[in-house]
């Protein structure tokens, strides 16, 4: 597909949202303003995309992960989410994207190390999010995206204080974890992705179903 039918794609779906409140040259502009920063973002097959805010990784910070990564032929790509609009408060500050045979190749000491110091560079941030038209206070919330097999994929959260030991051990368990899921066996769609969450209290990561867990806080409020 080409820019230009992106665009033309892109434009109509704004349309049918902003329609009422922009005119066409500022939608135009919104659009313009969004593909340009997905430009940013790599392709390649052994690549990291880190989707991020710019106040929250520098772009220095940023130059040295792709030197670094360019030493194990890992080609770096990155979307910066300041100005973006989200509609929950729980979508992650700090998303890094991950090809699984990137995670399992001969530069995992590398790979496991950036990560360190990226969770470690917004540890403990409160940011400031516009959720709608309202401003909310919240601390930053860290996610790792694992790219396998077959359209399978692993998800790590981390969300809330835990210490420098607990970190460690929870991002050195994050390709070996990662490894088991891709190897599983599938039998139905719905169990292609798997997600996890840190646990403040036991410093592992547990399972936990998104849907499930809606259904849950919906019955609890239901019997109150």
């Amino acid at each position: 597909m080409s820019k230009e039918e992106i665009f033309k794609i892109r434009f109509n779906s704004f349309k049918s949202i902003y329609g009422e409140t922009l005119t066409e040259d500022e939608i135009k502009s919104k659009v313009n303003w969004i593909m340009e920063k997905e430009s940013h973002l790599s392709k390649h097959k052994n690549s990291i995309n880190i989707y991020h805010y710019d106040f929250l990784i520098s772009k220095k910070e940023l130059e040295e992960i792709g030197k670094d990564l360019s030493k194990i032929n890992v080609e770096l790509g990155h979307y910066d989410q300041t100005g973006d609009v989200f509609k929950t408060i729980e979508i992650s500050d700090i998303i890094i994207y991950l090809n699984n045979p990137v995670v399992m190749g001969v530069g995992i000491n590398m790979l496991t190390g950036i990560l360190m110091k990226i969770y470690k560079t917004i540890q403990g941030k409160i940011i400031t999010k516009l959720i709608g038209n309202k401003r909310i206070d919240k601390k930053v919330i860290f996610e790792v995206k694992i790219k396998g097999s077959q359209n399978k994929s692993s998800s790590f959260k981390i969300k809330g204080d835990f210490n420098d030991e607990q970190i460690d051990k929870l991002i050195n368990k994050i390709s070996l974890i990662s490894q088991k899921d891709d190897e599983r066996e599938v039998n139905s769609p719905l169990n292609l992705a798997v997600t996890y969450r840190a646990n403040s209290e036991t410093g592992e990561w547990e399972e936990y179903n998104l849907l499930d867990e809606i259904k849950k806080a919906r019955e609890l409020k239901r019997l109150k």
